[in-house]
């Protein structure tokens, strides 16, 4: 709860930064609105998350907004058959190992003098999964030693969500179209149903400079289902780089 008020007071604080900072810059002599906006997210792409953004602008203050995308899981990271057989086991995070497919609808009103502020509703769904990966993480800490435990699991997610954002866009033009990036914050607000299948599970106690050279973990004879549903509030924060056309 108190990492939850955290996010959502560093949202509060970037919005009203990023308003104030964008209001109290110098206004275009002049407006130069296209049609047809293209984008590419620069903060998603950081983590291998492919999102393809287009907008359609209405009018000078509307638009409607559209997002697709896709991230590949890398199971080389931490192949979970590798670690059985005796490899060196790798951390463990479902950015890493798992795949998923997001899909967005959004509206966008442009509130200010020239229309390059604003306030975008959206809807979001996304559907995650992660098979036959290795979990693992620190249970106990001392002054010498480290327990760690590891698991072989699947995990399936399906989340839908609202994003209430405000952004700024910076546009440079070039005849007949434009190009530039917008910078975007805001609040999230997600359902999630997660389905996990743990099949196996072992601990490992090391000293701390002396992590194991192999971990054997040895599979359950009936593996464990576990259904989770949870809501998550979270902060949101992105730049996005875009094309522009009649």
């Amino acid at each position: 709860m108190k990492n939850i008020k955290s996010n959502i007071k560093k949202g509060m604080l970037i919005s009203v930064s990023l308003l104030l900072l964008s209001v109290s810059g110098k206004p275009q002599d002049s407006i130069n609105i296209k049609s047809n906006y293209i984008g590419l997210s620069i903060t998603e792409l950081l983590f291998v998350d492919f999102r393809i953004k287009y907008e359609r602008r209405i009018n000078l203050s509307n638009g409607l907004k559209f997002e697709i995308g896709y991230k590949p899981g890398f199971m080389h990271f931490t192949d979970a058959t590798k670690i059985d057989f005796g490899q060196k086991p790798t951390a463990w995070c479902y950015r890493n190992t798992a795949n998923w497919f997001y899909i967005s609808l959004g509206y966008r009103y442009y509130f200010n003098r020239n229309k390059t502020i604003y306030f975008s509703p959206e809807l979001f769904y996304k559907k995650l999964d992660a098979d036959n990966i290795v979990y693992t993480w620190g249970i106990n800490k001392g002054s010498s030693y480290l327990t760690n435990q590891y698991e072989t699991r699947t995990m399936s997610a399906t989340i839908f969500g609202t994003n209430l954002l405000i952004g700024k866009r910076f546009a440079f033009n070039r005849g007949n179209s434009n190009f530039g990036f917008d910078m975007f914050c805001g609040l999230s607000l997600r359902s999630k149903k997660t389905n996990t299948t743990i099949f196996g599970r072992t601990t490992v106690t090391y000293e701390h400079d002396l992590p194991p050279s192999t971990v054997t973990i040895p599979s359950y004879d009936k593996p464990i289902e576990i259904v989770e549903n949870i809501v998550q509030p979270s902060f949101q924060f992105g730049i996005i780089l875009f094309g522009s056309w009649k």
